[in-house]
């Protein structure tokens, strides 16, 4: 599948080579990738999420994934991108104030966008691409916030284009932004008790997910969390 290649990459920017296979992916290190492997990467969780569906939602999965239809101001996977951008300014943010903050990865992304599109695939499920492999070399650009912001804007500017909308219709940027920084400072507290955020936490056996070790049994149990704990940040599709 190569559904991403439909839509807006005006974000998509790199600088160093990754180790041959990951599983869950931060958005610094996403952006690390040449762009090829980046469409790669996103198809593998399109695909994890069509694989999950079943019945009633694998047609709206369906759906989510085809080209803009008539009406809308954006695909579902250009709003994938367009959320991607915002995320990736929360992270650089909220890096900035502190660097030891868990990072967002493009798996947060794909969920919540996912999810606001209304398909909730179980409790259990988060998009994933374990079986991804970096096949090219990266290219040599460095992402930061001025570049992040003027990408964002870029890609706003691009889409009201060409559906003769304002930007600030597509979305409350600073909402959105908001949200994610919500989503990353969940797991942050550990991290200041000297809990490692991408492992088994202290005097642990088998490694432990971000969110159990922040008290949550799932992925969207945190999620939720988010919404409930920070309801002025968060995105009302998301939340209700």
């Amino acid at each position: 599948m190569n559904v991403i290649r439909v839509v807006v990459s005006t974000a998509l920017c790199f600088v160093l080579a990754l180790p041959a296979a990951v599983g869950a992916m931060d958005i610094r290190q996403f952006d690390k990738l040449n762009g090829d492997d980046q469409i790669d990467f996103v198809d593998q969780l399109a695909d994890s999420v069509q694989a999950a569906s079943r019945g009633e939602l694998a047609a709206r999965v369906k759906y989510f994934f085809e080209p803009k239809h008539p009406g809308e101001d954006i695909s579902g996977m250009g709003r994938f991108e367009l959320n991607l951008a915002l995320a990736r300014i929360a992270d650089l943010d909220a890096a900035e104030k502190n660097p030891r903050v868990r990072r967002l990865e493009v798996e947060d992304v794909m969920y919540t966008t996912i999810e606001s599109a209304g398909i909730v695939l179980g409790p259990n499920f988060r998009p994933s691409a374990t079986r991804f492999q970096a096949k090219r070399p990266p290219a040599n650009f460095v992402m930061d916030k001025v570049h992040a912001r003027r990408a964002l804007d870029e890609m706003q500017a691009w889409i009201a284009a060409q559906n003769r909308i304002p930007p600030r219709k597509l979305t409350d940027n600073e909402k959105a932004i908001a949200f994610f920084a919500a989503l990353m400072a969940i797991g942050t507290v550990l991290d200041r008790a000297g809990v490692n955020l991408n492992g088994g936490g202290v005097g642990s056996g088998a490694p432990r997910t971000w969110w159990e070790q922040s008290g949550y049994q799932t992925y969207h149990d945190a999620v939720r969390a988010t919404c409930l704990h920070n309801t002025t940040a968060a995105f009302p599709t998301w939340c209700n």
